[in-house]
């Protein structure tokens, strides 16, 4: 059942215009809103409470939460790129099983963002597992048992592309690390420490502006200097300061 009110037929061009019209059910084949002299248009669905569901106008459609679904840009879309690999030993630990060297072991992420895809918000999220750590002592040739917790961990980008080797024994890595830039204060302005030896997730800032169309490689990974080697001492404190780890970046946009 229709109820008009106020409405004025322009007879001839087949619209109303100044007043309200009220439907239970429109069937149509165009509907316009808008338009020159009507200037933009809005369309608005509201929920039976009166609130605002979905408002669609001349910007796009956006929810009753000011998010926007679709616009200019194109269609919101999300992109998650997990670690790879998934877990890994985040922090400081012997490259030899014996405790000799030590490295920075990180937690990478490789990101492709494609060219019709515009970044709205970009965060990595960080999450490091209650672990033990045994690692051989070089001196004595006891073993650590200890839970580790990983300490002032940042976030860089990979400005080169470094260099690989490939072995026949299954070993497959950066054999030359790249050039790493840090997003500084990505996850603090001195690094994430976790306060305890348990499990933990944290986020970071948003990284949009440090992201580009293409190939973009993440490290996560300690600040912290790399101890002396084959020192039993240096073994049980590399061994306090790593735990696995995986990370996630999740992004937000729009397609086109």
């Amino acid at each position: 059942m229709a109820q008009v009110e106020r409405a004025t037929s322009n007879r001839g061009k087949k619209y109303l215009t100044d007043g309200v019209v009220r439907y239970t059910d429109i069937t149509t084949k165009t509907l316009t809103a808008g338009g020159t002299n009507n200037e933009d248009g809005v369309i608005e669905v509201l929920d039976g409470s009166g609130d605002l569901s979905v408002k669609l106008n001349n910007d796009g459609i956006t929810l009753g939460n000011d998010r926007k679904i679709v616009g200019g840009d194109g269609v919101l879309t999300n992109l998650f790129f997990a670690s790879d690999p998934n877990t890994a030993q985040l922090g400081i630990v012997p490259f030899t099983w014996y405790g000799g060297e030590f490295i920075k072991a990180p937690v990478r992420l490789f990101i492709y963002i494609p060219s019709t895809f515009k970044i709205d918000t970009a965060h990595v999220i960080l999450r490091a597992f209650k672990t033990k750590n045994e690692y051989t002592l070089p001196d004595t040739w006891g073993q650590t048992s200890v839970y580790g917790k990983i300490t002032n961990i940042k976030l860089y980008k990979a400005t080169d592309s470094g260099e690989w080797t490939y072995s026949d024994v299954g070993y497959w890595d950066y054999s030359v690390q790249p050039t790493l830039a840090e997003i500084t204060g990505a996850f603090g302005s001195g690094g994430y420490t976790n306060p305890t030896i348990n499990e933990v997730q944290v986020t970071s800032i948003d990284i949009t502006s440090h992201l580009v169309t293409g190939l973009n490689v993440l490290f996560i990974q300690t600040s912290d200097a790399v101890p002396t080697p084959f020192n039993d001492a240096n073994t049980l404190l590399a061994a306090q300061k790593s735990q696995t780890a995986s990370a996630y970046l999740s992004i937000t946009g729009f397609t086109k």
